[in-house]
């Protein structure tokens, strides 16, 4: 291709001379990319070689183009994509020379998607609106969070664009939440919705005291659900506690302190309603010699006196109690129903008080701090003419005799 030139002599006088001056053919060829996925895009892009003209280009369904430019110039090109941001880029063919293959590929960035989120928080079961604070997590960065409002309980927020979402609220009285959301859509913006329900905690409070003077006492209590788990609390000086339970079912409740028989008491929680909370008071009892106290999930071998090791977190408490009074001496009390012989029956319960006395002694308390009587049928607290009176009778307990 070539181009006609006039010249001009010295003195500004017109030459007839007419020039033939080859044109420069650069190929220039590419193709048109998304930037986070490296898939070919079909695109529209527009160059423009500066102080020169201007050209369109259109790729192919792959993303290719090629096209002959005529300048050595500086090209800018404008590549245009629904759902791409508009990108500018440059070349310098200035020195490119004739005939020369250029390879320019060029890297749209997808434009973000305008998502709003909006839902309730609502405590599950009965649908009341709860205001929290929701942490919003896409991988492994935090985004953002928002708070859902005090009386309705609804919440609105934007997010950046498509991806896994993770949701995280932890409120008081209630047990934490994580949920999860995957947002794809091709639409620059879109609206969703998504609720959250939170299961409320079980609110537990109540008082520690003596329970001869009602003075009220800060004391360390073991608590424990039916699958055995532990927990722990200290009342205030004021006696007061306040905790929160995971779920309904049977609590024990255990304390020891120096001068109490050790405590324990239990509650059992059904139907729960968290706008009205439950109360419920502890009482220590204070030592008094003659005192007798029973004692609870402690197991023999059927017609045996060896102790099953069920029995060993009962009379670890008693092992707790006696070291924490010193100067407190017991006698273990072992009781049948009437069914056997007195002579039998005197003897299963002697050998079964003697095991309890042994298992003490074996965790440290002083041989002269306990002693062992059984005494058969003849203290029984229920009738012997029922199942239920007779496994009321079968039982081990422990009286104080000095403190």
């Amino acid at each position: 291709a070539f181009t006609t030139r006039a010249f001009m002599s010295a003195d500004g006088g017109h030459l007839n001379i007419i020039g033939l001056i080859p044109r420069p053919e650069i190929y220039l060829a590419g193709t048109v990319r998304n930037k986070e996925t490296n898939e070919s895009v079909q695109a529209d892009l527009e160059y423009i070689a500066i102080k020169k003209d201007t050209g369109f280009l259109f790729t192919n369904p792959a993303g290719q183009y090629t096209t002959t430019l005529t300048h050595r110039a500086m090209y800018q090109f404008i590549i245009v994509k629904e759902g791409f941001e508009i990108m500018r880029d440059s070349i310098d063919l200035r020195q490119a020379e004739d005939y020369s293959e250029i390879q320019k590929d060029f890297y749209l960035i997808p434009q973000k998607a305008n998502i709003l989120l909006s839902g309730t928080v609502m405590e599950e079961g009965s649908g009341y609106p709860l205001e929290s604070e929701i942490s919003v997590i896409c991988g492994s960065q935090d985004i953002q969070s928002t708070r859902s409002e005090p009386i309705q309980g609804t919440y609105r927020t934007q997010l950046p664009g498509n991806g896994k979402y993770e949701f995280i609220i932890n409120l008081s009285g209630y047990h934490p939440l994580t949920d999860s959301l995957t947002i794809a859509t091709d639409l620059a913006f879109a609206e969703f919705e998504k609720d959250f329900y939170l299961k409320p905690l079980i609110q537990l409070s109540g008082f520690v005291m003596n329970q001869k003077t009602d003075q009220l006492m800060s004391v360390n209590v073991v608590y424990e659900d039916e699958n055995n788990k532990q927990n722990s609390f200290t009342s205030d000086i004021n006696g007061y506690y306040h905790i929160f339970l995971p779920d309904e079912g049977k609590y024990l409740f255990h304390a020891t302190r120096e001068g109490f028989i050790n405590l324990n008491d239990s509650i059992s929680i059904e139907d729960y309603n968290p706008r009205q909370g439950l109360m419920k008071n502890l009482y220590m009892n204070p030592i008094e010699i003659g005192m007798t106290v029973r004692l609870n999930r402690i197991f023999f071998d059927f017609d045996k006196t060896t102790l099953r090791p069920e029995s060993y977190p009962s009379l670890n408490k008693v092992v707790a109690f006696l070291n924490e009074n010193p100067a407190t001496s017991i006698e273990i009390g072992g009781h049948t129903d009437s069914m056997g012989t007195d002579e039998y029956n005197i003897n299963l319960s002697q050998g079964r008080a003697d095991a309890v006395r042994e298992y003490l002694l074996h965790e440290g308390i002083h041989n002269n701090r306990v002693v062992s009587i059984g005494y058969g049928e003849h203290n029984p607290e229920a009738t012997n003419n029922s199942d239920e009176g007779r496994q009321i009778n079968r039982r081990v307990e422990f009286k104080v005799l000095g403190n």
